[in-house]
């Protein structure tokens, strides 16, 4: 995803990548980065072809999407700090854990 990302116009680089060990990362995401993260997924969604071989890149995009989606949907404040986790096998832990 980042490949496609970078390139785009509201896409900031983050100021830190940390490495969260067993080939994992974690890294925060202005709200302009996440809106261009948003607008490549949903591109990614409506182009791919699936029964060309970008099945998998459609799965990936559509389930990621989906994800931060429904994160987003129920926002209410301004500086609302939103924690997206996108590993299936990452344990449901808060920060301060």
């Amino acid at each position: 995803m980042n490949a496609l990302v970078v390139d785009h116009h509201h896409f900031r680089t983050p100021p830190a990548v940390e490495d969260a060990k067993e080939g994992r990362i974690q890294t925060v995401l202005s709200g302009r980065s996440l809106i261009a993260v948003l607008i490549k997924l949903w591109d990614t969604r409506a182009n791919a072809r699936r029964m060309q071989g970008d099945w998998g890149d459609w799965v990936m995009a559509t389930t990621i999407y989906n994800r931060i989606a429904v994160r987003l949907t129920d926002i209410t404040g301004e500086g609302e700090t939103i924690h997206i986790i996108l590993d299936d096998g990452a344990p449901h832990t808060t920060l301060e854990d």
